[in-house]
């Protein structure tokens, strides 16, 4: 008996022993420290009504299905006013001739999981963006590099017409500014190696 409770007290998750009615006839060290209360502090009281403050349980609680079906159920629940995330589990605890008695109920704190989790997608998100960004800014590259070359090549037989070279100078400069911007993109996509330049804010300003 001892060394069970122990065992039961030891367990960092929030761990409860609730009887058919779901009224907690048992919680170990961690429930009571949650709940704030001394041992044999939440005896007699309902889960759902420690947890959410609500008359009736919880439409998704996994005690609920373990009391239909007697088996072992889990979810996840979002406590908005504890901003905190748990994973909660039941399982029946039955006697010698297989009726349930009681149910085993175990909340875990999975807020800072979530987070880790969501910052890691964020992360894998932003690396495929990145790389999609990479090969097009490539291919739109090697659309410019045939666009400036060519602008190049027509502006020198019609240099001296003011009308044309003009065209043709407003061509060269789309492009070279749009040549910048790929190399912005690649820059986001960590394919090109960066570097601290002086720029001229005021043409910064001006293009924002």
């Amino acid at each position: 008996k001892e060394e069970w409770e122990n065992t039961f007290d030891a367990m960092s998750d929030i761990i409860t022993i609730q009887d058919r009615d779901m009224r907690i006839v048992r919680a170990n060290k961690a429930a009571n420290q949650f709940f704030q209360v001394l041992p044999g502090g939440l005896k007699g009281k309902y889960c759902y009504k420690l947890f959410r403050g609500i008359k009736n349980p919880c439409s998704n609680c996994p005690v609920v299905k373990s009391h239909n079906d007697t088996q072992y159920h889990s979810t996840t629940i979002q406590h908005d006013s504890l901003k905190k995330i748990f994973s909660v589990s039941s399982a029946p605890i039955c006697n010698d001739q297989g009726k349930m008695e009681y149910f085993v109920h175990i909340a875990k704190d999975i807020t800072e999981q979530k987070r880790m989790e969501e910052e890691l997608f964020q992360a894998h998100k932003m690396e495929a963006i990145g790389t999609l960004a990479g090969g097009i800014a490539h291919d739109f590259n090697n659309i410019l590099t045939a666009i400036i070359g060519y602008g190049e090549i027509v502006r020198m037989p019609i240099s001296g017409d003011p009308l044309a070279d003009s065209a043709i100078s407003q061509v060269l400069k789309a492009g070279n500014r749009a040549k910048e911007l790929v190399a912005h993109i690649l820059t986001f996509s960590r394919q090109t190696e960066k570097g601290q330049i002086p720029v001229k804010m005021d043409k910064i300003v001006k293009e924002a």
